[in-house]
């Protein structure tokens, strides 16, 4: 294990993964060389973050290693780096982009626009996805899309419009739950399952059609 120190803030590595910092992080922080990777949440809501310098030598940024770090202006990585799931997520310093596997939208980078079309072709907007995005008003779905996986837009309490297509077959769990400022919503009839607390906290649910199970404590009540 080897530690780099600048007063109370330190660095833990080992391995040549940058496992987690302790104390107060600075303002501006230069990653030494020869790290290899950058841990998951390594530098999660680190709040004083300003600017990081991130070394040549790192192959992969790891899930959530920058997610919330919103005060972060200056992010210089290399190119070539894997980025993780979210992992400059809700991140001024890095621009937006949604992150797609296998047909899935798993996560982001950067921070989320108020309006936001999800690109056909996408058939799953994936677990925990969009959580807690607190920059988004409006989201619209393309045909294509057949599966909102459980808190995929839970707590999104910006969120005003959601425009699901014709074909969606399941909402899942808590999916929209938290959604308070949710009010212009409408299930398609191809909706076969609304899961558990799916609406929860949404103060106009929607109407749940025929079609869909509709599973106890979706928050449709109608």
């Amino acid at each position: 294990m080897s530690k780099n120190r600048n007063n109370e803030f330190e660095l833990t590595i080992e391995n040549g993964t940058l496992e987690y910092y302790s104390g107060i992080c600075p303002e501006k922080v230069v990653l030494p060389e020869g790290i290899k990777r950058i841990g998951e949440r390594a530098f999660r809501l680190a709040a004083e973050l300003r600017e990081i310098a991130i070394p040549s030598s790192v192959r992969e940024i790891g899930e959530k290693a920058f997610e919330g770090c919103e005060s972060l202006e200056k992010a210089e990585y290399p190119p070539m780096a894997k980025l993780g799931t979210d992992a400059f997520r809700d991140v001024p310093a890095v621009p937006f982009e949604l992150q797609i596997e296998n047909g899935a939208v798993t996560g982001y980078n950067g921070v989320c626009p108020e309006r936001l079309a999800i690109p056909g072709g996408v058939t799953e907007i994936s677990y925990d996805a969009f959580c807690c995005c607190m920059s988004l008003k409006e989201i619209v779905l393309p045909e294509s899309v057949k599966r909102l996986k459980a808190f995929s837009f839970n707590s999104c309490e910006r969120l005003e419009k959601a425009v699901l297509p014709e074909g969606l077959r399941r909402i899942g769990d808590y999916a929209f739950a938290g959604c308070g400022a949710l009010k212009t919503v409408c299930i398609p009839g191809s909706v076969r399952e609304v899961g558990e607390g799916a609406f929860a906290g949404c103060k106009n649910p929607p109407r749940i059609p025929r079609s869909g199970r509709r599973r106890k404590g979706s928050g449709g009540n109608r």
